[in-house]
């Protein structure tokens, strides 16, 4: 009787320990690969003014083959930051095959949001026309961006399981805006000034390309 039951339990163990493997890869993939600590962000010198929109509290990366995806969440996010009427910015910054890049929501005086991603490199840099999308999760407090890897492939390679993405932070701020969606006259889809910034942060862990990650991926 013994021996009937023994294919039959060892059956259930294995299947237990690969359900237990499966939810401890869950839990353990990356998130908040930046962590700041709420209540110190400030729009104005020496922390007058404290904005619960701009206040990060997390940042994280994440991609798969085609995309890669962006998250920067505050405090309390509010679709017209109070302390910022003329627009808001908030900004994930990244490295990839030594150049930097960041992905962008703006907040427009009329309320509308324009999401953009751009880069920086040692000879030069520029913000993209088009091709970044955005969703501006007030139930979560958070804003995704997600654009195509062919968007940045001029500038940097990015494979899943082998390039490694380092330096994520992120940034917020006060923001003027002017739109320019034919492209005449400043060259790319908008002119933006952001005099004063409101919270920021870095020294985020680093991310390999694809990995499985709390993030949903274009999403």
């Amino acid at each position: 009787m013994s021996i009937r039951l023994r294919p039959v339990l060892a059956l259930a163990v294995c299947t237990a320990l690969a359900v237990t493997g499966l939810g401890s890869a869950y839990a353990a993939a990356p998130c908040n690969l930046v962590k700041d600590p709420a209540g110190d962000s400030s729009v104005l010198p020496g922390g007058v003014v404290k904005d619960d929109a701009l206040d990060i509290t997390s940042v994280d990366v994440a991609s798969d083959k085609k995309r890669i995806t962006s998250v920067i969440r505050v405090k309390k996010l509010a679709a017209r930051p109070t302390s910022t009427p003329g627009g808001a910015l908030w900004q994930v910054d990244f490295s990839a095959n030594e150049v930097v890049f960041s992905m962008s929501a703006h907040s427009l005086a009329s309320g509308d949001m324009v999401y953009t991603s751009s880069y920086s490199s040692t000879v030069g840099g520029s913000l993209y026309a088009g091709g970044t999308t955005g969703v501006f999760d007030l139930a979560k407090s958070e804003i995704r961006m997600t654009a195509p890897l062919t968007l940045f492939a001029a500038q940097a390679s990015i494979k899943s399981g082998k390039t490694v993405i380092s330096g994520l932070g992120g940034n917020t701020g006060a923001e003027f805006v002017i739109p320019d969606t034919p492209n005449r006259l400043f060259g790319s889809p908008l002119l933006t000034y952001a005099p004063i910034p409101a919270d920021e942060t870095a020294g985020g862990k680093d991310y390999k390309a694809g990995t499985a990650s709390c993030v949903p991926v274009g999403k």
